[in-house]
């Protein structure tokens, strides 16, 4: 998150005149849901994303340029390179460099992965999207012999019945991709408008229904809209909203020490993938 927010201040910087579209999982859903209608109505020419965007989001670019990732999740960013047909598609595949002069790729990825996918992408100036599908399983190779022989056949397994992510505890894809997050997530509600203040507002009123499963019909009634206002941040940050009825909660009145309305949620003492 945080090169994607350093790159799309400096973007702003240098096209002020562009409406330029950021979107990671610190953006309220409701926001992230406005911005994505907007690239889909071709009125953004930029866009600045975290990962997020591999994951199932309906987008359509005429340019996309990655930050070096294992192969297969730059394949996936590549599927939102001219999804529509309209023109020849590009991908650009870039490492970059914090201040430290660290890769980016390392605070995020397997080491193992990122190895492999170097190792074959320097064999090449241009891949052509002809190309890909031998590459790819050339990657997958590599990766299944490199693993012990039970995890290298589920995640063949995996790849042939195109399962990237699971929700039954299955082997899937994305699991051999990321490193694991080593701070615990919660949940905090951001109080970014008149329809959130009214939501947060009936969701307080709840505690005074003392029958459980009243209060939990009443509260499915609006859980989806509620949920529009909730985003997912690191437990260990050093500016964390108080706890109000088990979720953490920024008020309308302190929005701006918590809330970038571009960036999201302002994360202090804590480096975030997402």
């Amino acid at each position: 998150i945080k090169s994607a927010q350093q790159f799309y201040n400096i973007l702003r910087a240098k096209i002020p005149n562009d409406e330029i579209i950021y979107m990671s999982t610190h953006v309220v859903p409701m926001e992230r849901m406005e911005r994505i209608e907007k690239i889909k109505e071709g009125k953004i020419r930029f866009a600045v994303t975290t990962q997020l965007v591999e994951a199932g989001v309906d987008i359509d670019f005429d340019v996309v340029v990655r930050d070096i990732a294992p192969l297969d999740s730059i394949n996936q960013s590549a599927g939102r390179c001219n999804r529509n047909w309209r023109g020849k598609g590009e991908v650009y595949v870039v490492s970059l460099i914090d201040e430290k002069g660290q890769k980016y790729s390392k605070y995020v990825y397997d080491k193992i992965l990122l190895g492999i996918t170097r190792e074959i992408l320097s064999k090449y100036d241009t891949i052509k999207e002809q190309e890909l599908l031998k590459i790819i399983e050339k990657y997958y190779q590599e990766v299944s012999e490199r693993m012990s022989s039970n995890e290298g056949r589920e995640l063949l397994d995996a790849i042939y019945t195109l399962r990237y992510d699971s929700e039954d505890g299955n082997m899937c894809i994305s699991k051999f991709e990321l490193i694991e997050d080593d701070y615990y997530k919660v949940d905090a509600f951001i109080e970014l408008n008149d329809e959130a203040k009214e939501l947060w507002h009936k969701y307080v009123e709840l505690k005074d229904i003392k029958n459980l499963f009243e209060r939990r019909n009443i509260f499915n009634r609006f859980k989806a809209d509620f949920y529009k206002y909730v985003i997912s941040i690191p437990a260990t940050v050093e500016n964390m909203p108080p706890d109000i009825w088990g979720f953490k909660y920024v008020n309308y009145d302190s929005l701006n020490d918590y809330y970038d309305k571009e960036t999201g949620f302002i994360t202090k003492g804590v480096t975030s993938i997402w």
